[in-house]
């Protein structure tokens, strides 16, 4: 083909609004375009505060843990096998980090 003009036109991308609740840094409502994803709405929260849990960070739609991520798999690995789209209402639940590990000390 010669002397051929495409235009494309791409609408406007919807919104989606969710609610990151728990042990979040700023917890509350975000709205967040119709692409983003669960690690997109745990950044965007600021991610876990100081007493939240970056291994136990679950997406709930409808009642219902649709899925779980370990955010330190994501940092370290770049692992986003655990990560999902996000839906309206969908619910991002941060939980509390749990205890420190138990340290034992050798006897000498």
């Amino acid at each position: 083909f010669t002397n051929v003009t495409v235009n494309a036109n791409l609408g406007k991308l919807r919104g989606v609004t969710v609610y990151v609740v728990g042990q979040a840094r700023q917890p509350g409502s975000y709205s967040l375009t119709s692409l983003s994803t669960l690690v997109n709405a745990v950044f965007a929260s600021g991610g876990p505060g100081p007493n939240g849990s970056m291994r136990n960070i679950a997406l709930k739609r409808g009642g219902r843990t649709v899925t779980t991520l370990d955010l330190y798999d994501f940092m370290a690995k770049g692992d986003k096998g655990r990560d999902a789209l996000l839906q309206p209402g969908d619910v991002i639940a941060i939980a509390p980090a749990g205890p420190p590990p138990v340290c034992f000390e050798m006897a000498s």
